[in-house]
């Protein structure tokens, strides 16, 4: 008979979104919905009324009842199995969703709303909760955040915790469940079992973020240019030239009028400057998108087969019946769980694969006299030869298939 030890996890959360999230994620993963519960303050009461008492399933209580919960719980009433409303002193109204929150409010309401022992606290230490740890959990209760507990084994334990701690879970903590060990039966070993092997990836998704904001604008700038322009003056010029010929004229055809006056005109030209605009040169203004490649790194986890391979030596000389007992334990042999020790090395070390591996042999492999990782297919060679009628008088035996990395012969 093997005995098994019940525990709840415990822990807030700020929003209901997020509580919301983490109860979805669970249910999701497969958890038994009568072991998740929600404990939550009632801030949206039925048209203004306080509740003192409001115990039982949703089905039954209808239209009231979802009510009730809706603005406070909102969907997470849709994926547990019931729901409770009380009035706590120094907390006022609060709404319990889930079985076993459910059971905290009829044991509440049970002993009596005014006495010490029906508070939140209480009830919460009657659930294996350290008293300091309920308080905790009564006033961020009481101020608005959620408490989300889940009931189960180790093991559901285990896989409740990454998957509330991914959805932020805060004041997370595991405790035992008081007077919930149980036995139960030893299953008889069966002839095959079935092991699930998980592994992360990694998902890429790109985000398009504003990096920055191109204004683009003219001004005007004013010189001073100078500008040489050629302009002609007319100038009189005034010439006396003495007569040579001596030429006597007669005094009565000589007209000796003093006003007589020589006009001639004159000119001169003036630059007459003005201001043309014209096209000097064109600016096209694009977008042109750049293809990068963006290199991520991060870690990712596989689960790899364990198999303890001293049980099966020993269990290979426990024959009878004529049945043959033989083992295969192969060493260092080129698989996804080597390769991944190869690259991480060669990471580290700043090396190439190759180069990882030789070194990885010598340093840590220096018996394996072949000098390098064995194949799958040498392995499933020595299974098949097991299996087969030339090995009928082979029996008890255990087949190293690891390159001499064991001295057995010397």
């Amino acid at each position: 008979m093997e005995t098994i030890q019940y525990k709840r996890a415990a822990g807030l959360y700020y929003s209901r979104e997020e509580a919301e999230a983490a109860v979805r994620a669970l249910r999701d993963a497969g958890f038994d919905m009568d072991r998740v519960s929600v404990i939550a303050k009632d801030t949206d009461r039925v048209a203004g009324h306080e509740s003192t008492e409001e115990i039982g399933n949703k089905a039954d209580e209808g239209a009231a009842t979802g009510a009730i919960a809706g603005g406070a719980l909102g969907g997470i009433t849709g994926l547990l199995v019931g729901l409770g409303a009380l009035a706590i002193p120094g907390i006022g109204p609060i709404l319990l969703a889930g079985a076993e929150a459910t059971a905290i409010a009829t044991t509440l309401a049970g002993a009596g709303i005014g006495a010490a022992a029906g508070s939140l606290v209480g009830a919460l230490v009657g659930l294996g909760i350290p008293e300091e740890k309920a308080k905790i959990y009564s006033d961020r209760v009481a101020g608005g955040s959620y408490l989300l507990m889940v009931t189960g084994t180790a093991a559901d334990i285990a896989r409740a915790e990454s998957i509330m701690r991914n959805h932020g879970v805060e004041e997370f903590d595991v405790y035992n469940v008081p007077n919930s060990t149980a036995t139960a039966p030893r299953a008889e070993a069966a002839d095959t079992d079935n092991i699930k092997l998980y592994e992360e990836r990694l998902v890429v998704d790109k985000d398009r973020a504003k990096t920055g904001e191109v204004s683009i604008g003219k001004r005007v700038e004013t010189q001073t240019a100078n500008v040489s322009v050629p302009v002609e003056k007319e100038k009189i010029v005034v010439e006396r030239v003495d007569a040579t010929d001596g030429t006597v004229v007669n005094p009565a055809t000589v007209d000796f009028n003093e006003e007589e006056v020589a006009r001639i005109d004159v000119y001169e030209e003036s630059a007459d400057i003005s201001k043309q605009a014209f096209v000097r040169e064109e600016v096209n203004v694009r977008k042109e998108v750049e293809t990068a490649k963006q290199k991520i790194l991060d870690r990712f986890g596989k689960v790899h087969i364990l198999v303890n391979c001293a049980g099966i030596t020993g269990a290979t000389k426990d024959f009878k019946d004529g049945i043959l007992v033989n083992s295969v334990s192969p060493a260092y042999i080129a698989t996804p769980m080597t390769d991944a020790m190869m690259e991480k090395r060669a990471e580290e070390k700043g090396m190439s694969f190759e180069k990882a591996l030789d070194t990885f042999l010598e340093e840590k492999r220096p018996h394996l006299e072949l000098k390098r990782r064995g194949k799958a297919q040498e392995v499933a060679a020595v299974i098949a030869f097991l299996c087969s009628q030339h090995s009928s008088f082979v029996v008890g035996a255990n087949y190293r298939v690891d390159g001499g990395s064991v001295a057995t012969v010397g």
